[in-house]
């Protein structure tokens, strides 16, 4: 079951793409203007670093996350690695910023112990419940105790 949206790659890819042509278009009008980059002001530069911070922490390492069994498969589009559920040591949910799901392993995976992925509109597929249905999956399919007060599910320690 694919559980990562299938805009991942349009936020993956698209959004630094964007950000670099407007970087790009930029800085050629303003040279092209004749202002040179004496016409560069710190409020746009403070814009442009906080939206390449905002790019470079939600959009940049998000994979593609597809559910088969008792393993995850994860993709960051050019190569797949396959996961056990049994590695999944908590999952966590962020709406604010971005929606994310951070899945955190207990074993180091090629994409390393943090796997971040755009979850699906599960609410709309009758799947999970509550504000974090993305969780509420999860945490059933890898065995997790959720924990909703925290909008994290973690595995019980023993």
């Amino acid at each position: 079951m694919q559980l990562s949206s299938k805009l991942s790659p349009i936020f993956k890819f698209g959004a630094p793409t964007l950000l670099l042509v407007s970087l790009i278009g930029s800085l050629s009008k303003l040279i092209w203007s004749g202002s040179g980059l004496s016409g560069i002001s710190v409020d746009g530069v403070a814009v442009f670093v906080v939206a390449a911070a905002y790019v470079w922490r939600y959009f940049l390492p998000l994979k593609d996350v597809v559910l088969e069994g008792d393993h995850l498969v994860v993709s960051n589009f050019r190569r797949k690695t396959s996961i056990p559920l049994s590695h999944i040591e908590s999952a966590k949910q962020t709406l604010y910023i971005a929606n994310v799901v951070h899945l955190t392993l207990s074993e180091e995976s090629a994409f390393g112990r943090v796997i971040r992925y755009s979850p699906l509109k599960f609410g709309s597929l009758g799947v999970g419940s509550g504000p974090y249905p993305a969780i509420d999956y999860i945490s059933k399919a890898a065995g997790l105790d959720v924990r909703p007060d925290e909008h994290v599910a973690r595995r019980e320690q023993v």
